[in-house]
Formats: C-alpha cells, sequence, structure tokens
C-alpha cells in the first residue's frame, strides 16, 4: 500500500511531498485527490515542489507512473521548480524524469541520496 504526506510550508514557499511504500492505482488516485486539496490554497508558480521518494517501493509496477504523472501535473500546475529526492539504488529512472534531468531544465531536478 502506497502512502504520501503533503506539507505546504508558506514561510519558504516550499511544498513538501513524501511518498512511501508500493502504490495501487486507488492509492495514485487518492494522491492526487490529496495533492489537489493542499494545491488549492496556494499560487503554485510561487512556491518548489519537493518530493521525496526515498521510502518508495522500487520494485512496484506502478511506481514510474506514479513518478511521470506527478511530474506532468506538477509542470501542469506551474511550480516555480520540480525536485525529486531518490535512493541512488533507484535505476533505471522513468524515461520522461531521465530526459529532462539530462536536458537540464532549471525548474525539474532530481537529486541522488
Amino acid at each position: 500500500m502506497g502512502t504520501s504526506i503533503i506539507h505546504i510550508n508558506p514561510y519558504d514557499n516550499r511544498v513538501n511531498v513524501k511518498v512511501e511504500g508500493s502504490f495501487s492505482e486507488r492509492d495514485i488516485s487518492a494522491f492526487f485527490r490529496k495533492y489537489t486539496e493542499e494545491v488549492t490554497l496556494i499560487p503554485p508558480a510561487e512556491f518548489a515542489i519537493e518530493v521525496d521518494c526515498t521510502a518508495l517501493d522500487y520494485d512496484s509496477p506502478l511506481r514510474n507512473q506514479l513518478l511521470e504523472k506527478s511530474y506532468e501535473r506538477f509542470k501542469e500546475d506551474g511550480f516555480a521548480s520540480i525536485l525529486f529526492i531518490v535512493l541512488e539504488t533507484f535505476v533505471p529512472l522513468p524515461p520522461s524524469l531521465k530526459e529532462k534531468a539530462k536536458l537540464q531544465i532549471p525548474e525539474v531536478q532530481i537529486k541522488v541520496v
């Protein structure tokens, strides 16, 4: 079962997201419902979003779907910057995220820990 925590920090204009476990289709839908509720409270263009993926089950078949959909949604919502924090063992990265990292698009970063 996948879980998520979403925290908006208005003091440094940052949205902190933590995703954990193995996400099912239902978990992904629940994540985006929760995300939508939280993000309607802020102007995303004034905020950075950081997604901590270090506790995400990397063997989950829906892992890439979750991360790619998240990236597309964050981009669509217009966040000032997007940071995915992943473990070094997180291989391979989803293709869309890998391409963004290669291109070094300023608003998208991947931090390997």
